[in-house]
């Protein structure tokens, strides 16, 4: 049951949309506490520049010289602000984040449509779903299935938001529902890791680090998805900026990632009931697709190449980063899934093909 296409597409795009639901709500939820004033000086490129300062000092000279200090220092306090509040701050922050978000928030919406389509596909019909979201008891797969439909609500609320020029919401709203995407995002990256884990006949499941591995993998594929829209954000001046920031914080996530999937590995290795898995895994039948998808292309080409991202080249550089952290974080579901069909508690006897004994 848990070994066909549709789950793993499902542990994919539910992983993916989900990083992004994360990325996206955090910036959401920091452009409400920058200053509208901020915003717009930033937005229209105005803030710090020398026109703003010959504006400021024009009006000081005509009102008095004590209110044109207070107004270019609150310009310059609520410029500062906003470059402490928005993770992925540029000169043009509000253009950069706004056609970010205005890309992104769909892409997202249709990612966990899909994902939430193969979930009900996978279980065959769609009264067993709504069966299994009402059930009273609550299970790894119910919670997920929540967190999976708040997560498409939420990215349904700003993509409305987003797309509309006439709607609004206010500051506290935006604020509330950021926390939920931002929350649901997370259960949601966590839900694919504890599912497996639930699953107790499978011994190469049964660690904790397996949940952790796969939300650093989700969260660095919504960065992957960020990246991809931000190569299409279109603005006057470059979104290098914006894109060397986005770079980094992905950066620490496949590192972090690796760590914890290296962990996860010499766990198994060095217990005796899964060093078979491990062995398959990591030198066996499937170790080229591993190391050559997984390692290679998800986690030592993105970090390469965010570690020489250029102001000349980085849209196609970043575009790069997002195909090679899809292809790997895909590779790494078929092989955590694909590898358990030989865990000594389901084909013994297979367990030696796959470490090539």
């Amino acid at each position: 049951m848990f070994f066909n296409e549709l789950l793993i597409c499902y542990l994919f795009l539910g992983g993916a949309s989900a990083g992004a639901c994360v990325f996206l709500s955090v910036i959401e939820a920091a452009q409400t506490f920058v200053p509208p004033v901020a915003l717009e000086a930033i937005g229209s490129g105005q803030a710090g520049s020398p026109q703003t300062s010959k504006a400021g000092a024009g009006a000081g000279a005509g009102a008095g010289a004590g209110a044109g200090a207070g107004a270019g220092a609150g310009v310059g306090v609520g410029a500062s602000r906003s470059r402490t509040f928005l993770l992925f701050a540029a000169p043009q922050a509000r253009l950069v984040l706004n056609g970010l978000s205005t890309r992104c928030w769909p892409l997202c919406l249709a990612t966990l449509s899909f994902a939430a389509l193969c979930l009900v596909m996978d279980l065959g019909r769609l009264d067993r779903l709504v069966l299994l979201m009402l059930s009273p008891s609550l299970s790894a797969i119910t919670v997920g299935a929540y967190a999976l439909f708040a997560s498409i609500a939420c990215a349904s609320f700003f993509s409305v938001a987003r797309l509309s020029d006439t709607f609004l919401p206010p500051r506290p709203l935006v604020r509330g529902i950021s926390l939920l995407g931002f929350v649901a995002g997370l259960a949601t990256a966590a839900y694919t890791g504890f599912l497996l884990m639930d699953m107790s006949s499978i011994l190469f499941w049964q660690s904790l680090l397996l949940p952790i591995v796969f939300i650093l993998s989700s969260v660095s594929m919504g960065s992957a998805l960020l990246f991809l829209c931000l190569s299409f954000v279109e603005a006057r001046r470059p979104l290098f900026g914006t894109a060397r920031s986005l770079a980094r914080v992905d950066t620490a996530l496949i590192l972090a990632e690796l760590l914890c999937l290296t962990l996860y590995l010499a766990q198994a290795a060095l217990d005796p009931e899964t060093t078979g898995t491990a062995r398959g895994l990591l030198s066996g039948s499937m170790g080229w697709l591993f190391w050559g998808g997984a390692v290679l292309c998800g986690c030592v080409a993105p970090v390469l190449i965010e570690g020489k991202v250029s102001a000349r080249s980085y849209r196609v550089q970043i575009l790069w980063v997002a195909l090679l952290v899809l292809i790997g974080g895909l590779t790494l579901r078929y092989c955590v899934i694909a590898s358990a069909a030989f865990d000594v508690t389901q084909m013994p006897g297979l367990v030696y093909q796959l470490s090539g004994t």
